[in-house]
């Protein structure tokens, strides 16, 4: 094949998967700055202040996982 030909192949289906891999990276997505606070019950808050709650959302093969630690 010829060179205008791959490169005819390349628009068409797109660069070789092989090929891709180990020199793609992931492009950052940045940090949440301010999360969002939401107001407490006074008796949860005096029962459970030294508690942090951090939670993210994860897909993994198209599923939704939501990922805790408290």
């Amino acid at each position: 094949m010829n060179k205008k030909g791959l490169i005819c192949a390349e628009d068409i289906y797109g660069p070789e998967v092989g090929f891709l891999r180990g020199k793609t990276t992931r492009r950052n997505t940045g940090n949440v700055k301010d999360a969002s606070h939401v107001m407490l019950p006074l008796n949860v808050i005096d029962n459970y202040k030294q508690i942090s709650l951090c939670a993210d959302i994860m897909f993994i093969n198209k599923i939704t996982l939501m990922i805790s630690i408290s």
